[in-house]
């Protein structure tokens, strides 16, 4: 996904989601890899967050999220933080 590109395919976006299943639709590509991207390109405040069960496989978060400072860097293994959209699209409200 050529940065280029994809920047400006994603400014026709409103960020979030939607965004990123539009993108993965024209860029054939997957969910997973278009998220990647976009957290890689974007400048809004984005982790993308993989896991499985409760349990954080990767996460990939944007230099905007980064250069806030007060976000822990989320490491493999380590439980799914409680209070975010992960954890609330996973298991409901807790």
């Amino acid at each position: 996904m050529p940065s280029q590109l994809f920047c400006a395919a994603q400014a026709k976006h409103e960020p979030g989601l939607q965004a990123i299943e539009a993108l993965a639709e024209l860029c054939r590509t997957s969910l997973t890899s278009t998220a990647i991207r976009y957290a890689e390109l974007t400048g809004e405040s984005v982790a993308v967050v993989m896991s499985t069960g409760q349990q954080v496989d990767f996460c990939r978060m944007s230099e905007t999220m980064k250069s806030k400072g007060h976000f822990d860097w989320i490491k493999r293994a380590d439980p799914v933080p409680r209070n975010t959209a992960t954890h609330r699209f996973q298991f409901g409200r807790t």
